[in-house]
């Protein structure tokens, strides 16, 4: 799964892979998957970081799904320079 995350690049591809693919593994594998997805909060490899906080937005987070997850992750993300990681944390 990394390798597929670090060949793609831009905001569409990651949202698009993030809807239709890591939401149903989420779903499948909670808990191994939250805790794949904090550590990948801290990678360098600015799409995962985006890809760590995107999969908590929309109907998840329209559901209350997953708040504290989400929130930690945007704790760890805050103070990253990268635009895109500040944009989906909002």
């Amino acid at each position: 799964m990394d390798s597929l995350v670090r060949g793609l690049h831009g905001w569409s591809k990651i949202d698009s892979l993030t809807k239709l693919f890591l939401k149903r593994i989420l779903e499948v594998h909670e808990a191994e998957f939250i805790e794949l997805l904090r550590s990948r909060s801290l990678d360098a490899d600015v799409w995962l970081c985006q890809a760590s906080e995107v999969i908590f937005k929309r109907k998840g987070a329209a559901y209350g799904l997953y708040q504290d997850v989400a929130m930690a992750n945007c704790d760890t993300l805050i103070n990253d320079p990268e635009k895109f990681v500040q944009t989906v944390i909002g």
